[in-house]
């Protein structure tokens, strides 16, 4: 049996942080009168776009990609790998070095790197922060070209039974 652990039409809008950022450059570069009036204009002008520019970008990159991916998602349109996690290599702490792993499914091999800080709508929950993936463990991905939709991990029993990892 396997228990879902990640699936991108439920996690939420990944870098909604960054979308806030701009949105707060705006208020401060737009309603931020005292602090404005020892700017010059060009300059206050200067940052209301940039931070609209930023604002703009971002948000666009987020929910389309958050969007495509809940879609293709919903149409069964990715790869589905399915094997024992092997190669691992956990990410360190500050998010320097990414955590990458393979899969064996079928006769190929599937490997995945992610990093906290990488926004992105597939899975990147590290095993620094308490994430499920480990070597030996055994998984079932819905793969986006490489970007893990939806991520099952088998429960102890089905490991077991299952694949030695190589």
């Amino acid at each position: 049996m396997y228990k879902v652990v990640f699936d991108a039409r439920n996690s939420g809008l990944p870098g909604w942080e960054s979308i806030l950022v701009g949105l707060l450059f705006i208020a401060i570069f737009y309603f931020g009168r005292e602090w404005n009036r020892r700017l010059s204009p060009a300059l206050r002008k200067a940052g209301l776009i940039l931070a609209w520019l930023w604002t703009v970008v971002v948000t666009l990159s987020i929910v389309g990609e958050t969007l495509r991916v809940r879609y293709r998602l919903n149409h069964g349109d990715y790869v589905l790998v399915e094997g024992v996690v092997s190669d691992f290599v956990s990410a360190d702490w500050g998010g320097h070095r990414a955590e990458q792993w393979c899969v064996r499914s079928g006769d190929e091999d599937h490997c995945y790197k992610y990093s906290r800080p990488v926004i992105t709508a597939g899975f990147r929950q590290t095993q620094e922060e308490g994430g499920p993936i480990h070597s030996g463990v055994r998984v079932r991905i819905a793969d986006e070209d490489g970007l893990i939709a939806r991520l099952e991990v088998a429960s102890d029993s089905a490991a077991r039974d299952g694949e030695v990892a190589r």
